[in-house]
């Protein structure tokens, strides 16, 4: 993956990269979500896990976690005050884990995840921050063309496994491509709630801890 395209890859390698890319980064879900509350503790302080989770009413599952009806209170952890509502402001160590747990690193991944100590962190956010926007601006292509409408079903395989994984989203050889688009939807369905009016830096910092939000909430379910 590293010389090459997705576009020059068989469907089955462009799966085993997707899968083992997808879980080395899951295994910074956990450090990405401690470094949130931490980082909400510094700042606002009143919010913890079991407010929001009280808040959220699901309304189905996929294997990125639960599906909520309304996603206005996990947006709402992101607020100015909360010191996660962009990504250049947050802690250095919690830029690495969110760098680490993004479609930032290449392979080998540990060496690149490695590496990431070195770069300055005001530049890794910048490109984190740039990996955010271009999932914004594509969920926002994928939504205007109706994708969520039809469960992703006229996406070729080579897009579900990409979508899915610059998202975050399962891309391990273990499921189905059904599962896969089921997850794309569910993610577009969510996102599609995010108001026009909402702070751009607010909602690419909100895109980036969303799939370790989700994860945590099914391993705790």
């Amino acid at each position: 993956k590293v010389f090459l395209s997705w576009h020059f890859l068989t469907p089955s390698q462009s799966r085993s990269f997707a899968s083992d890319e997808y879980w080395f980064r899951i295994t910074y879900y956990r450090d990405l979500i401690d470094c949130l509350w931490s980082t909400i503790s510094a700042g606002r302080g009143n919010v913890n896990a079991e407010t929001i989770r009280g808040r959220l009413d699901v309304v189905d599952d996929d294997a990125a976690g639960p599906v909520y009806k309304d996603i206005s209170p996990l947006l709402d952890m992101f607020a100015s005050d909360s010191g996660l509502s962009d990504l250049h402001s947050l802690p250095d160590y919690h830029v690495l884990t969110v760098a680490r747990s993004s479609d930032l690193l290449r392979p080998p991944f540990a060496v690149s995840s490695f590496l990431l100590n070195f770069i300055p962190s005001s530049l890794t956010a910048a490109q984190v921050d740039k990996i955010a926007e271009s999932i914004v601006e594509d969920d926002e292509l994928l939504i205007l063309e109706g994708h969520e409408c039809n469960g992703c079903a006229s996406l070729t395989a080579e897009e579900v496994i990409d979508a899915c994984l610059v998202r975050g989203l399962p891309s391990e050889m273990a499921l189905s491509m059904g599962e896969m688009r089921q997850c794309l939807t569910n993610h577009l369905r969510m996102t599609r709630q995010i108001p026009p009016e909402a702070d751009k830096a607010q909602v690419r910092s909100f895109l980036m801890h969303l799939p370790a939000i989700r994860e945590s909430m099914k391993r705790e379910a």
